[in-house]
């Protein structure tokens, strides 16, 4: 077999380090806008109507970055074909590739679900594919160039800034978005280009803490150390225009935490005035919509006991756990299975549906035959003070929660790989006196704290195993560099 030139491999090299980093740059506006090309067609005479309702939001706003995850995975995989060992981050992404596979595989759903995820979700095998193949390329990339880690940076920082902007126009009542995706301005709620407020936070979080370090790091020029101030600031504005209560306290606890790790006026300063733009960014900017979303506890956040209560009991009841789970929508198909579930299922929506305090479930009544498709599967319930009761289908499908989710979809085991896969690199950087690898660490802990109370989605998450890449890549040339320094040289002859 021939063995490729070094130039051929280095060519290689740099075309698949410009595509992950055009991924990265790319993806939060990579969108399908519907509205925009049904008038054009309508215009052109090949459409009927430009009234009609162009796309559903899964189109618009999640199949578009899980086909751009799958184009990148074909020359990835390619890539990692002559570049792939196995270590710790390989090996712990790997393990994760293989539950999710068996688990989907071992499932019993329905192809397209096994392929595509739940229902408006587009999270199965495919997503997984794409994911693993992108968290693998920027793991080994970010091993053979250092300087990955400021152009991830340069990349985030810039989408970062454009989010906040359309932010801030929507919220203001210029929608530019709603026209081109759905026909009509969006004026209920806040979408930014990712489609949904919290996702839109759960974005601009690990970029405002990566520009706390940025900004005080020697590393970056004077002009960068600027920017990264601007960004630092506009970004946590942006968390709290968005109202998403996960992001906004675990940016506070990051930001004291910053200022504790870097001990120094100057970190003190900037801390304090992040801070300040976090918590007055809601009454400078005047909010023109009718969508509301404070920043104090509500019944979203109510629901989360006992949808974690619920998901630990789908979990125990799902064969093959620890090592596999229930597949790409395991929670749902966990429950549909499992009648003795609906109870549980019914806490979530006492919650969520804020039922009187005296109002008893008095008869729960199966609505389906067993000849029916699981999915199908409906629920008549009645109520101590409503007989006529009310009819329930299954609809919870996430845990909002990154790790019981992964334990209910791909198995125990997948969770604890994934949460190695975050706390290792954030107790290895953290210690670091160096701000900007501190803030890596800083950054991975607010996205522990954000999907404590948040699920994954194709929208952000390969922004954030991105970052998580290079953390690793960061911790072992690090290590690698300290045992250097360390070891004994020899006395010259």
């Amino acid at each position: 077999m021939a063995i490729p030139s070094t130039q051929a491999r280095d060519s290689s090299d740099r075309i698949i380090l410009i595509a992950w980093l055009a991924v990265v740059a790319v993806l939060p506006f990579f969108i399908y806008p519907a509205a925009l090309l049904t008038l054009g067609l309508h215009a052109a005479g090949t459409a009927p109507s430009p009234t009609t309702p162009a796309a559903s939001p899964e189109m618009v706003w999640i199949l578009p970055r899980v086909l751009l995850l799958l184009l990148f995975s074909v020359p990835g995989l390619l890539w990692l074909r002559k570049r792939f060992s196995l270590d710790p981050f390989s090996l712990l992404v790997t393990l994760y590739a293989l539950t999710f596979l068996l688990s989907a595989v071992l499932s019993c759903d329905e192809l397209q679900y096994i392929l595509l995820g739940a229902s408006g979700r587009m999270d199965g095998l495919l997503y997984a594919i794409g994911l693993v193949t992108f968290m693998l390329v920027g793991y080994f990339l970010s091993k053979e160039n250092p300087n990955l880690l400021l152009a991830f940076y340069l990349a985030i920082s810039v989408g970062g800034v454009l989010e906040v902007a359309v932010l801030v126009a929507q919220r203001l009542g210029f929608d530019l978005l709603g026209p081109i995706t759905r026909g009509a301005p969006y004026t209920d709620t806040f979408t930014g280009t990712i489609g949904n407020p919290g996702m839109l936070a759960g974005m601009l979080l690990p970029i405002s803490l990566l520009s706390l370090g940025a900004a005080l790091s020697p590393r970056l020029s004077p002009q960068l150390r600027t920017w990264a101030i601007i960004v630092a600031v506009l970004t946590a504005a942006g968390i709290s225009l968005t109202g998403n209560k996960s992001s906004f306290y675990g940016m506070i606890l990051l930001l004291v935490a910053y200022a504790l790790f870097q001990r120094s006026v100057r970190s003190l300063l900037l801390a304090g005035i992040v801070f300040l733009a976090l918590i007055f960014a809601p009454q400078l900017v005047p909010n023109r919509t009718t969508y509301e979303h404070p920043l104090i506890p509500t019944a979203s956040v109510a629901t989360r006991p006992a949808l974690w209560e619920l998901t630990l009991k789908a979990i125990a009841a799902t064969p093959g756990q620890p090592l596999i789970g229930a597949g790409p929508d395991g929670l749902r198909m966990a429950i549909l299975r499992h009648e003795r579930l609906i109870p549980d299922m019914l806490e979530v929506y006492r919650v969520s549906e804020r039922w009187p305090k005296d109002r008893e479930v008095t008869s729960i009544e199966p609505l389906y035959s067993p000849d029916d498709p699981v999915r199908s599967r409906a629920f008549a319930v009645s109520f101590s003070d409503n007989t006529m009761g009310k009819l329930y289908r299954v609809n919870v499908d996430k845990a909002h929660d990154l790790f019981l989710d992964r334990a209910v979809r791909s198995g125990v085991v997948s969770a604890l790989i994934w949460a190695l896969l975050y706390f290792v690199p954030i107790f290895q950087l953290i210690r670091s006196r160096e701000p900007l690898t501190n803030a890596v660490a800083l950054a991975l802990a607010g996205l522990v704290f954000y999907y404590l109370f948040w699920f994954p989605v194709p929208q952000v998450e390969p922004l954030h195993v991105a970052l998580l890449s290079l953390a690793w890549g960061l911790a072992s040339t690090t290590q690698h560099a300290e045992v250097a320094r360390a070891a004994p040289t020899k006395p010259a002859p």
